[in-house]
């Protein structure tokens, strides 16, 4: 007996599929007779839904290729820190994930493309159960902000996730600032071993003699009061700097982390924007739909 689902041939007492495990039909036992095929056929095909023909009950993650980066600092990690991650379900109607989501690009196309950047990508990572996973997500960018859109299938429901990221540019500021550390520091190895040694070398040569000389005593306390304090703090600032940017590379996959502006006001409005527009699409999604809106069931609001 042959599987109207995989094409695997069974045994004719089996009454499930070897292969994929769905009951087996016996289309011998099934078939209709020439006048029902008859009248079947003499009906007109309603179009049916594009849910219906294309896209699967439950979705299928497959191993993918990925870079060791992507396992090591997770899928969003080159889009800055998470200012904010909620989830929500619509139950009961997870046949139509693809066509609710259509829905919300559509929307946001036609509505909201002002408000930044759309477009679709892959990202990897591993999942509870430890599988390398690609999953396709909904990307809302613009200028530093980035919003993160998936919706998929969740059994008979629909899982939606909202995730938002801020990437605040380089500050000016600091980075001039590094670089006085560093030529700073690059003076203080340089030239304060080579002044002092040679301090070091006339006080050797003439005694306590190099004291009466008004000229000696400002170079030393130059060197000793100044040059050698403003050395100390440059080389302790670099070394801070460089381990909070190694710290942020290994954590973040942001080697620049130290060095840049805090969050402002625009960006955080440019946020606040695209949490908006989002919300706008999935609401005129549900509209769309025929969905009421109370079915949208929050699942959690934030995670820190």
């Amino acid at each position: 007996m042959e599987c109207l689902n995989c094409g695997t041939y069974n045994d004719e007492g089996n009454a499930v599929c070897s292969a994929c495990g769905l009951p087996l039909v016996d289309t011998a036992k099934t078939a209709l007779p020439p006048s029902a095929k008859a009248t079947i056929a003499s009906v007109p095909k309603v179009p049916s839904s594009v849910q219906d023909a294309t896209e699967p009950l439950i979705p299928t993650f497959r191993p993918v290729a990925v870079t060791p980066a992507s396992l090591t600092w997770g899928p969003f990690a080159s889009y800055g820190k998470r200012q904010a991650y909620g989830g929500w379900i619509v139950p009961n109607e997870g046949r139509r994930s693809s066509i609710f989501l259509e829905t919300i690009i559509k929307n946001l196309r036609e509505n909201y493309a002002s408000v930044g950047d759309l477009f679709t990508k892959a990202f990897t990572g591993q999942s509870l159960h430890s599988e390398t996973e690609a999953r396709h997500f909904l990307v809302l960018h613009r200028g530093q902000a980035t919003l993160v859109l998936n919706v998929l299938p969740a059994g008979k429901d629909i899982f939606i996730s909202v995730a938002s990221f801020l990437k605040p540019p380089l500050s000016r500021l600091r980075l001039g600032l590094g670089l006085v550390s560093v030529l700073v520091a690059l003076a203080f190895f340089l030239f304060f071993p080579l002044s002092f040694a040679g301090l070091v070398e006339e006080y050797l040569w003439r005694g306590g003699k190099i004291f009466s000389n008004p000229s000696t005593i400002m170079h030393m306390l130059f060197l000793l009061c100044v040059f050698a304090p403003l050395g100390l703090a440059a080389i302790a600032g670099v070394f801070i700097a460089l381990g909070k940017a190694l710290f942020s590379w290994v954590v973040s996959m942001d080697f620049g982390a130290p060095f840049r502006m805090l969050p402002h006001e625009f960006l955080h409005e440019d946020l606040l924007m695209m949490h908006q527009s989002i919300e706008q699409a999935l609401e005129s999604a549900l509209e769309s739909l025929d969905i009421p809106p109370t079915a949208l069931k929050r699942v959690f609001p934030k995670i820190d």
